[in-house]
């Protein structure tokens, strides 16, 4: 296939973009045309100093700067109230499982979020599929939306609490993904990670460190993480080692579901359980490695020379070299980050992207919301592609060319960039 570079233009300062599916608002340009193919202003936060975006399946976030302290704007689906709750708002939403007539059902473009403490300064915010985590600057972590949400039983919530058990640890980072949530602990410079949701075939209410051999395990130094719904990857030092690390957890089968993992309103769990996982790779000849990511049951990673590796979970004593490169870019990758279905490149301030169609798993028994979202994805025109098999057959798509991109994020199928 050729591929055939188009004219770069110069994007301005200060403007947020996006595009791709807007069925559900998830765009925040109001409910304008389900798909974009280009990108359009987010008109709402134009005025907005954007300090970091995220995004899940059908709804997104912006951490924003409001005279020097990081507030939230939320916008598109809140079905199951992963988009937080705006008092303004009120009314007009469905009431299932929890959710409250007090919830708004859509919003068409981003709002600031409502939480019960004043003078609250968040630094990071992570989307799972239908759920959210905040961290604020003394490391208070907050959640809301679907799922277990590290708050000892609820599973549907579109208030902002903060999860009680984490206030006695000093948390230094979060992430959010699938159904499955993690934070970072660090303790007299020694760092652990606790999970807690939907995750290798178990299910947490509450956080739970992260052990393998029935030992927690602790590292100086995690340069990079991500997490899937039956596998966590982690580069760093650990605090045996002097060198860097790439090790892979996995247990249980990959499910690429696209729904909560909820039980039923009146079945909620008893217990948690523990995540003492096999160590399925630990490999330390990786010094040049820069970020690593999980998608499709892949481990991908990205080294110092702009250089992306994919290898399958389970084959992994593969070495790195052996792995096989997106086709497409020419130059070195700077960053990547991958949604459910979509991925975002950057090269030499170029914006690549890829969106698959993948098989579609069927949905739960009696979730209307479920069914209707699926079959708006459905496209009989072509085979199903996973993300990982469409970045290895299929060119990337260039996007355009942004020198002061700040901030960027993609969920199932739209994306989001912020460029000074």
């Amino acid at each position: 296939m050729t591929f055939i570079r188009p004219i770069k233009t110069i994007k301005r300062l200060g403007s947020t973009l996006a595009w791709g599916n807007n069925l559900h608002c998830q765009m925040g340009i109001g409910p304008a045309s389900h798909l974009l193919s280009k990108p359009v202003p987010v008109l709402k936060l134009q005025s907005e100093k954007v300090i970091q975006l995220s995004a899940g399946v059908t709804h997104s976030v912006a951490l924003v700067d409001r005279l020097g302290k990081g507030a939230l704007m939320s916008w598109g689906s809140n079905y199951y109230g992963q988009a937080g709750y705006v008092p303004e708002l009120k009314g007009g939403a469905l009431t299932v499982f929890g959710i409250g007539e007090d919830d708004s059902e859509f919003y068409e473009t981003p709002e600031l979020l409502s939480f019960n403490v004043e003078n609250v300064s968040f630094t990071k915010v992570s989307t799972g599929d239908f759920h959210t985590l905040a961290l604020t600057e003394d490391g208070v972590v907050y959640s809301w939306g679907a799922g277990l949400l590290g708050r000892n039983g609820e599973l549907y919530d579109s208030e902002l609490h903060p999860i009680p058990t984490l206030k006695e640890h000093k948390v230094i980072d979060i992430g959010a993904k699938g159904n499955t949530s993690y934070a970072i602990i660090e303790q007299n410079g020694i760092k652990h990670i606790q999970i807690w949701g939907f995750f290798a075939n178990k299910k947490s209410l509450l956080p739970i460190p992260l052990k393998s051999s029935n030992s927690i395990l602790k590292w100086n130094e995690i340069i990079s993480i991500d997490i899937a719904n039956n596998s966590i990857a982690i580069y760093g030092i650990s605090i045996d080692q002097t060198q860097p690390t790439l090790m892979v957890l996995e247990e249980g089968d990959y499910d690429p579901a696209y729904y909560p993992y909820c039980p039923h309103y009146n079945e909620q769990l008893k217990t948690t359980e523990e995540f003492n996982l096999p160590i399925q790779y630990n490999h330390t000849n990786n010094s040049n490695l820069k970020q690593i990511a999980l998608c499709d049951n892949h481990l991908l990673v990205l080294d110092g020379d702009g250089k992306i590796s994919i290898n399958a979970l389970g084959k992994l004593n593969a070495s790195l070299e052996q792995f096989k490169s997106p086709q497409g870019i020419d130059g070195p990758i700077q960053e990547m980050k991958f949604g459910r279905n979509s991925a975002i490149l950057i090269s030499n301030n170029d914006i690549f992207t890829f969106t698959a169609i993948p098989p579609v798993p069927p949905a739960p028994a009696g979730n209307w919301f479920y069914k209707s979202f699926i079959e708006s994805k459905a496209d009989d025109s072509q085979d199903p592609r996973t993300l990982v098999d469409t970045m290895t057959s299929t060119d990337a798509v260039l996007v355009g060319h942004y020198p002061n991109l700040n901030a960027f994020a993609c969920g199932w199928d739209h994306f989001l960039i912020y460029s000074k």
